[in-house]
């Protein structure tokens, strides 16, 4: 998205802020007596996700928070509104926000909470990283730990393009009869002929067995396929974990001794873009959505990721009061498109092709999305519409509050909001 470089710019490192405290019993500061406390953890701005998470395993606790383990907690993610595996049972990082400590343009720090500077605290929860100031640490509530939660891994393969269409119709309506039997939540990789993913069910009622919900959840594909045979192949695996993290670092292949083998990897050359998909466009109309993808594959994309993290808890959440793009709480599947190249082909002319060919793409997934958004940490750099796209109706009231907080514009970067407008998205303003 390039909001974190500029020419001349000043980058602040915050990765020795590692200060992480776990409480029994959170009251924002400044809020009266009558204010419901709650557990919860307070992340100082250098602090890592998979840090949390190891705390979190001690002590039995779980946290919103999200699949990359090398994020910063405090950052961007949940500025950004922050997208989980655990989003359809508890709602988005930014839900679960409970306080947050602020440097402002004017250099003080500030306490944002639901009792003191709320505006600031409301902006911060999902109005967008590097804009309203500098966040020290943010306090999240935390939840009791997962009692073994179900995995899922699959890979359906077809061996024609009409069979692949017609799987990916049906996959498309997985996603929410998934959403329709519980609080599932997964990642899903398509390139042609092929659709790998992996799920997470965090929650069974009592008495229910695990294996035999996930069985059922994930029927309806495994009859189609079942069906059709000689054109399509299914590989189905159900396990159970101890808890979060441990079906988190299953994910990633990690050794729970060398932290080394759970890194996220770096440094790759790829352009993508992404759309916020309801729910009743995935139940009602699959087939429009599959035939989307394959043109989106035939124009040369190199894969489709779907997230399924919203829905449930995420929809339910609507009447939360922070700056989450409204799409959000409409939406069931996070939907990205990425165009890759190597290193041998990096050049301007390289990228500037690539970048045209998720815009293409994109195009197509707003067309069968129309009054829908994306997900703004996860976006095509050339997104047109943006200030919509990214926050929908909260546009004019984060501009207002960007206004008040930094009316002279310290903090400014690409397609994010601007209390001025500036002659280059990418050049450095004066502060007066």
């Amino acid at each position: 998205m390039g909001r974190s470089t500029a020419p001349f710019s000043l980058n602040i490192w915050m990765h020795y802020l590692k200060g992480v405290e776990f409480h029994d019993s959170f009251r924002p500061e400044g809020c009266s007596a009558d204010v419901e406390t709650s557990a919860a953890v307070t992340a100082e701005a250098g602090v890592q996700w998979f840090e949390i998470y190891e705390k979190a395993d001690l002590g039995n606790r779980t946290v919103v928070g999200g699949m990359s383990g090398s994020v910063s907690a405090p950052g961007g993610f949940l500025q950004g509104g922050g997208h989980s595996p655990l989003s359809p049972f508890r709602g988005l990082a930014a839900d679960n926000v409970l306080e947050l400590k602020v440097v402002t343009p004017d250099g003080n720090m500030k306490v944002a909470n639901p009792c003191q500077h709320t505006d600031l605290f409301w902006a911060l929860r999902g109005g967008g990283g590097g804009t309203y100031g500098v966040v020290m640490s943010a306090t999240f509530a935390t939840f009791p730990a997962l009692q073994n939660p179900v995995g899922v891994r699959l890979l359906a393969t077809a061996n024609t393009n009409s069979s692949f269409q017609s799987l990916l119709a049906r996959f498309v309506e997985l996603q929410a009869s998934l959403s329709d039997a519980g609080f599932w939540a997964g990642y899903s990789y398509i390139s042609f002929n092929s659709i790998g993913a992996s799920y997470l069910l965090p929650y069974i009622s009592s008495g229910v067995d695990p294996k035999t919900a996930a069985e059922s959840a994930f029927e309806p594909l495994k009859n189609f396929i079942d069906a059709h045979e000689d054109e399509l192949s299914l590989g189905i695996r159900y396990d159970t974990f101890q808890s979060f993290r441990a079906w988190r670092n299953f994910q990633y292949n990690c050794d729970e001794g060398d932290k080394s083998t759970c890194t996220d990897s770096t440094g790759r050359y790829l352009a993508i873009a992404s759309r916020l998909l309801p729910k009743d466009l995935l139940k009602d109309d699959a087939d429009a959505v599959a035939e989307a993808f394959m043109q989106i594959l035939s124009d040369g994309v190199d894969q489709i990721i779907g997230h399924l993290v919203a829905g449930r808890a995420v929809s339910r959440n609507k009447g939360y009061d922070n700056a989450v793009n409204p799409a959000w709480r409409k939406a069931l599947w996070h939907v990205i498109v990425i165009s890759r190249w190597t290193s041998e082909e990096a050049c301007a002319a390289t990228e500037t092709s690539r970048r045209s060919v998720v815009t293409e793409a994109n195009g197509l997934l707003r067309s069968l999305t129309p009054g829908s958004g994306c997900y703004l940490n996860e976006a095509d750099y050339n997104e047109p519409d943006w200030q919509f796209s990214f926050f929908g109706t909260n546009y004019d009231r984060l501009q207002a509050i960007k206004q008040q907080v930094d009316p002279h514009g310290l903090f400014h970067c690409r397609n994010c909001v601007e209390s001025m407008p500036l002659q280059s998205q990418v050049s450095c303003g004066t502060w007066i």
